[in-house]
């Protein structure tokens, strides 16, 4: 049996006096030299700094979306304009800016005449503004056009055939749909997550828990090791920087180091791992990563199968992939895990999200939060979206003024129990055939008409329990607009979610007195 030993030896000093290791002194220049043959510095060997690295790989583009509804091109439209697009609710003011919109396309290929057969056609309701009766529905005029619009050849029905009317109503179209995108079918409403995948040719790359915003590459796993299929080839010649941090030692005599980062300065536990690795990969081995600049297009995914590194010395080394190593030396970052096992795949992906998308302040927030107290889970609709598209707090419509009454001026009631408000909806565990995910569903209070009125909850509507943690969830939807690829724009209304502010209490109570007049 062979017990293999390893030795690190790293320098201490035993004394604190600076001015001998300060001085560097070389007492034998001639012992020095011989040393530096015999450990083969003049050789080459692990003496050398890279020069010139040669990475040739493999270029795949990411260019099908599919999810619950199907597949299809994803095209210049970002990946979660596609996954996060919830159906067009069609406030009052969508309706007014898409008539306004079929006003304009008319106007402007000369059939401004027709423009009051639109609005006879497609009324718009009575509201307090100054709009009714001058434009027409924008959500009747979408829903009964513009699907006979995008046949071939095609149509504009409920108004007088004309020449023109095709080409307005292309104008029209082309309008909304950089407003109203096509609604994705990723959401599960009962885990409160996305599920869908890119693909890249012969790869699918499933994501299968999003939470919504901005997809990273850590949000895709792969099917398979590598890809198969079309690629672009890669091959570039550079040179390698050295990476540089703020602290880092310097390879140089009489040279300070930068005083921004203190790394004598931190404390480490010896359970710190993580800390202790950091500070030993800052203090032993910081010298020795370099780094080389590749250009990728968005929406892509790349594999490198060659990485060839000349030194100083004129040796070439061909360096293999971190996720070949086995045992402790392996190591690997920036690479998707795979879907079907414990392994990571040799690929690197660039999502096709949006950059620096808008986003507006919630039009729904709710919460989903446990109450210990009352052994209940709840639903709390905090914020909803009115009937013009803006956020409304369901709190301050149902505010109740504190009482004034002094106890002496009433007599105690018995109350059978006490109420929350219109807007608390309770989570009652539900019994599931199976018995392996208890669930949750959305109920009315006893005796209450109220209905949940966003876009999240709805009556009967089940949730896993693993779903609802201990700190609870927070269910957002807020309207986005970006830049697709091609320079246009897209506005789309999403859903995620976020961890909630903790435990609640409804302060709900049973066999109660209260004070009464």
């Amino acid at each position: 049996m062979t017990l293999g030993f390893y030795a690190r030896f790293e320098p201490h000093t035993r004394t604190d006096e600076l001015a001998q290791g300060l001085a560097a002194r070389v007492y034998d220049p001639a012992w020095l030299l011989a040393r530096q043959w015999q450990v083969g510095e003049f050789d080459g060997d692990n003496g050398g700094s890279p020069i010139r690295v040669r990475h040739v790989g493999r270029t795949y583009r990411c260019d099908t979306y599919s999810d619950h509804g199907g597949s299809g091109e994803l095209g210049t439209t970002p990946v979660e304009a596609r996954a996060e697009a919830v159906p067009e609710r069609w406030a009052r003011h969508t309706r007014i800016e898409i008539g306004r919109a079929l006003a304009r396309a008319l106007r402007a290929v000369g059939l401004a005449d027709r423009v009051a057969e639109v609005i006879a056609a497609f009324p718009l309701a009575d509201g307090d503004d100054l709009v009714t009766g001058r434009v027409p529905d924008g959500g009747k005029a979408y829903a009964a056009l513009s699907g006979p619009l995008r046949k071939d050849p095609p149509e504009f029905p409920s108004v007088t055939p004309g020449q023109g009317l095709a080409e307005a109503g292309e104008r029209w179209l082309k309008f909304c749909d950089g407003l109203i995108g096509p609604p994705g079918q990723a959401w599960d409403a009962r885990r409160m997550e996305y599920g869908f995948s890119l693909h890249a040719p012969g790869l699918p790359l499933p994501a299968r828990a999003h939470s919504g915003g901005t997809p990273e590459w850590w949000t895709f796993d792969a099917a398979a090791p590598r890809a198969k299929g079309d690629a672009m080839p890669y091959d570039k010649t550079t040179i390698a920087t050295r990476v540089t941090f703020h602290g880092m030692p310097v390879p140089r005599w009489w040279q300070e180091e930068d005083a921004v980062v203190d790394f004598g300065a931190v404390e480490a536990h010896p359970a710190d791992l993580a800390r202790m690795a950091m500070l030993q990969f800052a203090l032993l081995y910081g010298n020795d990563h370099f780094a080389i600049p590749v250009s990728l297009p968005v929406g892509s995914m790349f594999e490198t199968t060659h990485l060839l590194v000349t030194d100083t010395f004129g040796a070439t080394t061909l360096i293999a992939p971190s996720t070949r190593a086995g045992g402790a030396e392996r190591w690997t970052m920036f690479t998707l895990s795979l879907a079907t096992s414990d392994g990571v795949a040799e690929v690197f992906l660039v999502p096709p999200t949006a950059l620096q998308p808008l986003s507006s302040d919630p039009v729904e927030d709710v919460l989903l939060a446990r109450d210990e107290m009352a052994n209940l889970a709840w639903a709390v609709e905090s914020v909803i979206e009115g009937p013009d598209g803006r956020p409304v707090r369901r709190a301050e419509q149902h505010h109740t003024p504190p009482t004034t009454q002094s106890p002496k001026d009433g007599h105690l009631a018995y109350r059978l129990g006490s109420t929350v408000p219109p807007h608390w909806f309770p989570l009652t565990p539900q019994r599931t055939s199976t018995g392996d995910v208890p669930e949750y569903a959305v109920e009315a209070m006893a005796h209450s008409a109220e209905v949940p009125r966003g876009d999240f909850l709805q009556l009967g509507a089940l949730v896993d329990d693993d779903r609802l943690p201990r700190e609870g969830r927070r269910l957002l939807r807020d309207h986005l607009l970006a830049r697709t690829t091609d320079g246009g724009t897209v506005v789309w209304t999403r859903r995620r979610t976020r961890i909630g502010r903790g435990e609640t209490a409804s302060d709900l109570t049973f066999d109660a007195t209260e004070h009464s007049s």
